[in-house]
This record gives C-alpha cells, sequence and structure tokens, in this order.
C-alpha cells in the first residue's frame, strides 16, 4: 500500500530528526510496529516519499522511507522504515538566528573535549585544540535553527556544520551527548 504513491529519492540526502523519541515504522501507518525510536539532532537518509498528503492528529505530512543510523543486530545491516516527515529537517531549512541567550556548553564524547559559548547576537565561538602547538584555539560561528533544533556552523571554515543541538521545553539548550557519570545530556548554563 505504501508504494502506491511513493516516490524515490536518489542521492544521499540526510535529515534531521527534529522531534524527541520519532518512531520508524515497518510500513507507512502508524498501527505497525515501530521498529526504532530515533532521537532528536539523529540524522537519517531519505530514500523515498509517499506522495500522499495525510494528517495525525492536527499534524499535516507525508511517509518517508529511511536509513537510518541504527544496525539491525541480525541481518548487519542499517535499519529501514517508515517516519512521519514532519519530524525531519533538511539542513538547508534551517534560519540564521539574530537573538539568542548567553550560555557555555561543555562535555566529553569518548577523549573528545567540546565547549560552546554562544552569545546574544547568534554567534558562538568554540574551543579547538591544535595538536601540533599543543595549545587551544577559538573557532567563530554562526547558530541557525529550524523548531527546536540549532545547527552550529562554523564562519571562519565556510560554514562547514559542526554540531547539532537541541532546545527543550523550558527553552534550555542541550548538546545530543550523554554526560556517561549523570546519564544526562550536556545542558547549556549562563556565564558572565
Amino acid at each position: 500500500k505504501e508504494m502506491e504513491n511513493y516516490i524515490q529519492i536518489s542521492g544521499k540526502k540526510k535529515y534531521v530528526v527534529v522531534g524527541k523519541r520519532v518512531n520508524v515504522r515497518e510500513k507507512a501507518d502508524i498501527s505497525p510496529n515501530v521498529i526504532v525510536k530515533l532521537s532528536i539532532t539523529s540524522k537519517v537518509i531519505m530514500l523515498g516519499i509517499n506522495k500522499e498528503l495525510i494528517t495525525i492528529g492536527s499534524i499535516k505530512g507525508h511517509w518517508a522511507y529511511v536509513r537510518t543510523p541504527y544496525i539491525d543486530a541480525k541481518t548487519n545491516k542499517r535499519l529501514i522504515g517508515w517516519v512521519f516527515d514532519y519530524y525531519l529537517a533538511d539542513l538547508n531549512q534551517f534560519k540564521a538566528l539574530n537573538r539568542f541567550k548567553k550560555c557555555l556548553l561543555e562535555g566529553e564524547v569518548g577523549d573528545y573535549l567540546f565547549s560552546y559559548e554562544f552569545y546574544e547576537d547568534g554567534s558562538f565561538r568554540r574551543k579547538e585544540y591544535e595538536e601540533n602547538s599543543n595549545e587551544f584555539k577559538y573557532v567563530k560561528g554562526k547558530m541557525f535553527k529550524y523548531r527546536n533544533v540549532i545547527k552550529a556552523l562554523d564562519t571562519q571554515e565556510k560554514y562547514k556544520m559542526r554540531a547539532l543541538f537541541y532546545i527543550d521545553d523550558k527553552d534550555n539548550l542541550y548538546s545530543p551527548y550523554v554526560n556517561t557519570e549523570t546519564g544526562k545530556p550536556y545542558k547549556c548554563v549562563s556565564f558572565r
């Protein structure tokens, strides 16, 4: 049924998940089994889309056929399934931020340390370790937003994407990475 109005998409266009715990389903319907739940800021590759516009609750959208970042333990292949496209964003849908709150977000992922200072004008600077000099340097960037997801792009490196963050219902900014000691995501805190 879901393949009747299906349009295959060529290439490997990535989309960002902009909803919390988004279901990937076996079929393009809300009743089939959920294969996996995607976290906010996860990336998927859209393989195709169902042309039929549908409404779920009060939300309009299409069923998108996606390849997830997760591996099926039985087949050792990426999990593929259907997601309601309302919860996906093309990276071009993000708009530049001109206002934000000043905060600092620091944490670690394995042996990689990250540190971002976000500013009121929608800019940021991040610390980057330079192995050659054994010193830290600051790289400036600009923030872009779509719904509750922030895309941070370096301006000194021609807007190459560096990180995705998300904002909760209380307007707090978080990293998608989890602190292994607390089990909670890293949160942006005020600084002077």
